[in-house]
């Protein structure tokens, strides 16, 4: 199914002395404040025995956010939680709604705790990426490709207002194992198009994941 854009702003009187983002989801997700990438982890909040553990992350953005109009932006995929599993290859093993879950909890200088949640206040909107599957791949619309909906300022009025689902949270454990990162980036050797008209990119060589 189409990954999910989703996104909500909201308004700080003065820059904040501290911030601390809490998230997770079912399904993986990538987590945005203005525009910028939160922390470094990929395919989060990673695998696990969801009916015992949900994973949440932790990330300190307090120096991402601004005095004025501030956006969280997160776009939403299939992950393990609704994607392909196993050598029968079946889909929606734990479940078939993604979902996330955050708490984006901000300090000012006088000590006063401010807390952005998920709640209807939030839009989502299908993004550019009509799938994506651990199994077989990615499939992306570059004509719907852009960046903007993560910025202050961007118009989401046409947007779906999304859900508050009130679920159980008692599986959420803060990570303690070791998250997924990009250690290596391989570049394409060579870009051909096929005689069927396909392009196809050869980074000469064989990568698989662990």
């Amino acid at each position: 199914r189409c990954a999910r854009r989703i996104r909500r702003t909201f308004s700080l009187k003065a820059k904040p002395k501290r911030a601390r983002l809490y998230i997770s989801a079912h399904g993986v997700y990538e987590a945005y404040i203005n525009g910028k990438g939160v922390g470094e982890y990929v395919l989060t909040p990673g695998f696990s025995e969801y009916q015992k553990i949900i994973n949440y992350q932790t990330y300190d953005v307090t120096d991402m956010l601004l005095e004025g109009e501030n956006v969280f932006s997160s776009l939403l995929g299939d992950g393990w939680w609704i994607g392909r599993l196993g050598i029968s290859a079946d889909s929606c093993s734990y479940g078939n709604r993604l979902a996330l879950w955050m708490i984006l909890e901000i300090e000012d200088d006088k000590g006063n705790i401010t807390r952005v949640m998920g709640d209807e206040k939030f839009r989502s909107f299908k993004s550019a990426i009509c799938y994506s599957d651990l199994s077989i791949g990615e499939k992306v619309d570059m004509q719907m490709a852009s960046d903007d909906w993560k910025m202050p300022g961007y118009d989401d009025e046409g947007w779906d207002e999304c859900k508050r689902v009130d679920g159980d949270i008692s599986p959420l454990k803060g990570q303690a194992d070791e998250p997924a990162r990009v250690v290596e980036t391989v570049e394409a050797e060579r870009i051909f198009t096929t005689p069927a008209g396909e392009t196809e990119i050869d980074f000469g060589t064989v990568a698989a994941g662990g």
